[in-house]
C-alpha cells in the first residue's frame, strides 16, 4: 500500500502544476502576459497553499482516517479546478467593466487582478495545501521518521510537479486546450480521491496507541522561532530568485513556452533531488546544518549570477555547434538552467524535513507542525513573488535582485549557526556543571528543539 500511495501523490503533485501551468495562460488572456500578472497568479496560488496546509494540519491531527480525508481533499481539488474556467470567464467581464473606472487610482487594476485571481484560485489550493499534512500523518510512527517520511513525500511531490510542467507546456496544453486539459486532470484528481477512500477501508483507522506513545522532545520556544523564521525566510527567497532567475534566462535563451517551462522544470527536479537526498541520507537535525544548508542557497545563488554573465557566450556556440536543432536547443537550456541552479536548488530543498524534524515533538500534533512550517514558508514566498515582480525588479534590477536574496539567506545562515553555537555552549556549561556535582550523565547529542508551549 506504501508504494502505491506513494504513487499517488506523484500523480497528485503533478496534476497541481498542470493547473499552475493553466491558470497562469487563463489569467494572462483576462489582464495581459506581463511578470506583473505571473507574480499575482504566484501570490494568490500561495496564499491559498499557506491558509489551507494552515488549517487543514490542524485537522489531520484529529480525523482518526487521515487517507479517507487526504481522499475527500482530492475529491475537493478535482471538483473546485474543474470550476476554474468557468470562474475566469465570469470574471473577464467584471473585471473589464470595472477596470477603466479606476484606471487613474496607482495600483488599484493591480489590486483586481490580485483579488480576483485569489477569490477564484482560493477552493483548489486551499485543499491542495492539505495533502502533505495529511499523509504526513498517516506515514509517521515516530517523531525520529519525521525527516525522512516528509523528506520522501515532499520530494515525490515535487518531482511529480516537474512532470506535470512539461506534460501542460508539451503535451497537454498544445494538444487539447485550457479548458479540455483542465477537465481531464480534474477527472484525474477525482479518480486519485476515490481509490484514496476505498484504500483507507483497507487500511482502517490510525493506531492511537503508536500514535500516541511516541518519544516527545523536550520543548525549546526559542530554537522553535528560529526554525520558522528560517522556513520564512526561505519561501521568500526561493520565489524571489524564481522570479528573478526567469526573468534572466528568458532575457538569454528566449521567453518562449518552453523555455520557461524548462527552466520551471530544472528548478522543480533541483528542489525534489534535495528533499530525496536528505531523507535517505536523514543526517542529524540541529541548527547548525540548517545554517550550513543556508549558506548553501547562498552560494549557490552566487554561482547562478556569475554564471548567468558568462552564459552566453556558452550558448551562442553550442546552438551553432548543433546547427540550430530545436532538440538539442531545448537540450541545452535544459542543461545550462539545471548547471546554474542546481547548487542553490538542492539546498531549498532539503531545508524544509530538516526544519521539520526540528520542529515535531509529538506524532499526535504532527499534522499541527507540518502545517505551521508549510504555511509560514507559503507567507513567506508570498512576499518574495511579490516584492521580486512589483518592486525589486522594476527598481533595481535583475542581478541586484539576486543579490538580496543571497543578503537574506547569508543573514539567515549566521543567525543560525550562531544560534547553534549558544545552544552547544549552553550544554556544554550544564554538562561542566553537572560533573562538579557529582551527577553528570553523558550527553550523545544536542537535544532536538521541538514545537511551540501551545503545541
Amino acid at each position: 500500500m506504501q508504494a502505491i500511495l506513494y504513487f499517488v501523490f506523484f500523480l497528485s503533485g503533478a496534476t497541481g502544476l498542470v493547473y499552475e501551468v493553466i491558470w497562469v495562460r487563463l489569467t494572462g488572456l483576462v489582464f495581459g502576459n506581463t511578470s506583473l500578472a505571473i507574480s499575482t497568479v504566484l501570490g494568490a496560488f500561495m496564499a491559498g497553499l499557506a491558509l489551507g496546509s494552515w488549517k487543514l494540519g490542524r485537522k489531520a491531527d484529529r480525523t482518526k482516517n487521515p487517507l479517507r480525508l487526504y481522499g475527500l481533499l482530492e475529491l475537493g481539488i478535482g471538483i473546485s479546478a474543474a470550476l476554474v474556467p468557468l470562474a475566469f470567464r465570469a470574471m473577464d467581464s467584471l473585471y473589464w467593466s470595472v477596470a477603466p473606472s479606476l484606471s487613474s487610482t496607482p495600483g488599484a487594476t493591480g489590486f483586481i487582478r490580485f483579488a480576483t485571481s485569489f477569490i477564484i484560485l482560493l477552493a483548489p489550493t486551499f485543499f491542495m495545501a492539505g495533502t502533505l499534512p495529511v499523509l504526513s500523518r498517516f506515514f509517521t510512527e515516530k517523531v525520529n521518521e519525521v525527516e525522512s517520511k516528509v523528506g520522501t513525500l515532499y520530494a515525490l511531490n515535487t518531482f511529480g510537479a516537474a512532470a506535470g510542467t512539461l506534460a501542460a507546456a508539451l503535451v497537454l496544453i498544445p494538444g487539447l486546450g485550457n479548458t479540455v486539459t483542465t477537465l481531464l486532470i480534474a477527472t484525474l484528481n477525482v479518480g486519485i480521491g476515490l481509490f484514496a477512500m476505498r484504500l483507507s477501508r483497507r487500511a482502517g483507522p490510525v493506531n492511537e496507541f503508536t500514535r500516541l506513545v511516541d518519544e516527545a522532545r523536550p520543548a525549546d520556544p526559542t530554537a522553535d522561532k528560529l526554525i520558522l523564521l528560517t522556513l520564512a525566510v526561505s519561501g521568500f527567497v526561493s520565489m524571489l530568485y524564481e522570479v528573478s532567475w526567469t526573468r534572466a534566462l528568458s532575457a538569454m535563451i528566449g521567453s518562449s513556452t518552453y523555455a520557461l517551462s524548462i527552466m520551471l522544470v530544472t528548478f522543480l527536479v533541483g528542489i525534489a533531488l534535495g528533499s530525496s537526498l536528505i531523507s535517505r541520507w536523514n543526517p542529524a537535525a540541529n541548527l547548525r546544518a540548517l545554517g550550513i544548508l543556508q549558506m548553501g542557497v547562498a552560494v549557490g545563488g552566487l554561482v547562478f549570477l556569475v554564471g548567468y554573465l558568462l552564459a552566453p557566450y556558452i550558448v551562442i556556440a553550442l546552438i551553432r555547434a548543433f546547427f540550430y536543432s530545436f532538440p538539442a536547443v531545448l537540450t541545452i537550456q535544459f542543461i545550462l538552467s539545471a548547471l546554474l541552479m542546481i547548487l542553490a536548488t538542492l539546498c531549498m530543498g532539503a531545508t524544509f524535513p530538516l526544519a521539520s524534524q526540528l520542529y515535531s515533538n509529538k506524532v499526535s500534533v504532527l499534522g499541527r507542525n507540518i502545517g505551521n512550517i508549510y504555511s509560514v514558508n507559503t507567507l513567506g514566498a508570498i512576499a518574495g513573488s511579490l516584492l521580486a515582480g512589483f518592486v525589486l525588479i522594476p527598481v533595481i534590477g535583475t542581478e541586484r535582485t539576486i543579490l538580496v536574496g543571497l543578503f537574506f539567506n547569508s543573514a539567515m545562515s549566521l543567525l543560525l549557526l550562531s544560534g547553534a553555537l549558544r545552544s552547544s555552549t549552553c550544554t556544554l556549561s550544564h554538562n561542566v556543571t553537572s560533573l562538579s556535582q557529582g551527577s553528570y550523565k553523558p550527553v550523545g547529542h544536542i537535544p532536538y528543539p521541538s514545537g511551540i508551549a501551545s503545541r
